[in-house]
């Protein structure tokens, strides 16, 4: 069992809700009473099924989102039966500089930036091995990255998610300072090439993306005004979708501005090892998540 579900059998057993775990563990039943619910791996069913669906395609997530003219980053969608002609014709009117990702991928899994036509077909053709679809997206410079949590239309919790990204003292390793940024990821990873040491000053960036399964480190947000246009433009959308317990990722672009890059239905946390009480915060959310459930909490 992962994490999420050992924290709901804690929760459910105090809470005097039946719990069991069925198909090796990805799935768990909860009962209380009348009432039974499902729990499948990190996806409650609290949010309606085409909201959800929506949510794990990346670019159904985009065109809901644009229809009621929320702020998204742009996605655009390709079969393995498109015509070469329409793919270029994309990533020529993106300057050439996008990204290509599964177009139902999570965790930023099978996401690669490309920059020239034949990478462009080789890192799709790789794509298409395991996925029936995918998005081609511009490349964003992105400043800050914000994960905005909302249960039944209240927020429960906004982070901010930090690249992992070093200073050289000129004395340490890539992997030594790595390590001291973020030692619950890196204290995994072994790579002969993170052993140079930095010169004084030198700045490493160990990858492009924000995602905390990448090595990025979660940081509880003090800017109220901040937190506030976040809490907005997250409610905002999953009003719109219809959704009641989702994950908002919303990233704040060169000028400034704000826009949502995806809505995760399966809500993952990934807070406890950094904050002081991430596993308080963590169990609270997943608790009035799974009361949320019962009619009779």
């Amino acid at each position: 069992m992962n994490s999420i579900q050992l924290l709901i059998q804690e929760i459910c057993e105090e809470e005097g809700i039946s719990c069991h775990a069925i198909s090796k563990d990805w799935i768990l039943v909860l009962e209380k009473g009348e009432e039974i619910h499902y729990i499948a791996g990190s996806h409650f069913d609290c949010n309606n099924y085409v909201s959800a669906k929506i949510c794990n395609d990346k670019y159904a997530c985009y065109e809901a989102l644009k229809y009621h003219h929320l702020p998204v980053l742009e996605h655009h969608i390709f079969y393995p039966n498109d015509s070469r002609e329409e793919v270029l014709s994309s990533f020529h009117s993106y300057q050439e500089n996008v990204v290509v990702k599964a177009n139902s991928g999570s965790y930023g899994d099978d996401m690669f930036p490309v920059t020239n036509e034949e990478d462009l077909f080789s890192k799709m053709d790789l794509l298409f091995q395991k996925h029936h679809s995918i998005s081609m997206s511009p490349f964003y410079s992105i400043l800050h990255e914000y994960r905005v949590i909302v249960l039944n239309q209240e927020v429960e919790l906004i982070f901010g998610k930090k690249r992992p990204v070093v200073v050289g003292d000129g004395v340490h390793s890539i992997i030594e300072l790595l390590r001291e940024f973020n030692e619950p990821y890196f204290i995994k990873v072994e790579d002969s090439s993170l052993h140079r040491v930095l010169e004084k000053g030198e700045v490493y960036s160990y990858g492009w993306q924000h995602n905390l399964s990448k090595g990025s480190i979660p940081y509880l947000i003090e800017d109220e005004k901040l937190m506030e246009q976040l809490k907005e433009l997250a409610l905002q959308a999953t009003e719109k979708l219809h959704l009641n317990f989702v994950s908002v990722d919303i990233v704040e672009l060169e000028d400034h501005s704000f826009s949502i890059i995806e809505i995760n239905s399966g809500v993952v946390t990934n807070i406890v090892p950094y904050f002081e009480k991430g596993e308080e915060i963590a169990k609270n959310i997943y608790k009035k998540a799974v009361l949320s459930l019962f009619s009779s909490k």
